[in-house]
């Protein structure tokens, strides 16, 4: 919000300068997503001061500085793995809560990959908020089909969970 101007690089300016052509930002929806992310991690840091939040980019320096895993790996395609971190977590010391503020609709393969990456991780679990049903559905269906193909009597899995997110009140999903 401090900026006075943001500045995207056309399809044309990425090929003069030799970088991959990405698709056209969307920085309304981007804007919405920072700021309900910095929303949702100051409510918990007043909530819950005992708690260790950080924010992605927290995550990754913490990764890096203290090699401290962070963050989930991805099946990518061509047997690729990639590294994902979550938009946010709070760990308690014991267990780590990943938040992931989904606001836009990712397509079906990726999500389904990502559910995947945290349903076989060590963190005890993941909230998704989401303001579209259409995707709170689609990450129910998918987590429940996930479950089912990774279910094994004993298995210890990252719970899942689907919050609606409310702009004026964000339910945390975090025991007081």
């Amino acid at each position: 919000m401090g900026q006075s101007h943001a500045i995207y690089l056309a399809p044309v300016g990425a090929k003069l300068i030799g970088s991959t052509r990405r698709r056209a930002p969307r920085p309304s929806l981007q804007r919405e997503h920072e700021l309900a992310l910095t929303q949702l991690v100051c409510r918990l840091e007043l909530v819950r001061p005992d708690l260790d939040v950080l924010t992605e980019r927290d995550a990754r320096e913490r990764e890096r500085d203290e090699d401290r895993r962070c963050s989930v790996d991805v099946r990518a395609e061509h047997g690729v793995t990639t590294k994902r971190w979550p938009d946010g977590s709070v760990t308690d010391g014991r267990r780590t809560v990943a938040l992931e503020v989904e606001f836009a609709a990712k397509g079906t393969e990726r999500l389904s990959r990502i559910l995947e990456a945290y349903i076989a991780s060590s963190m005890a679990e993941v909230r998704f908020f989401v303001t579209d049903p259409v995707v709170a559905g689609r990450i129910a269906r998918l987590k429940r089909d996930l479950l089912v193909a990774f279910g094994s009597p004993g298995a210890r899995l990252c719970r899942i969970e689907v919050l609606p997110w409310n702009a004026s009140r964000p339910k945390l999903g975090i025991a007081s």
